[in-house]
């Protein structure tokens, strides 16, 4: 039975610019569960979509991180010494 995720999921994990076997990774499940998923078959788990979609879900919130602390914004951790460093200026603690 085809599943309606499938179109939203590659969809999903292509706007990432990510292959299906890092995606399966970040899941931990099988390269062959993400790709019968984008295929359009119902998974045989119950407990791989949920996995498939928390881990895309957290990619792109990732992604969103590392885009708004490169353009500017305060990273998560609130340390503007660290920022600074993690983007590769030279700053001195007073």
């Amino acid at each position: 039975m085809p599943t309606t995720a499938a179109p939203t999921l590659r969809q999903r994990r292509e706007r990432l610019g990510i292959s299906r076997e890092r995606l399966a990774r970040a899941a931990d499940v099988s390269y062959r569960s993400v790709e019968l998923l984008e295929l359009g078959y119902s998974p045989k788990r119950s407990r791989v979509l949920p996995l498939i979609m928390g881990a895309l879900a957290r990619l792109e919130a990732e992604r969103e991180l590392s885009t708004s602390t490169s353009n500017g914004a305060p990273a998560a951790n609130g340390d503007p010494v660290k920022n600074a460093e993690a983007g590769g200026e030279r700053v001195s603690r007073v």
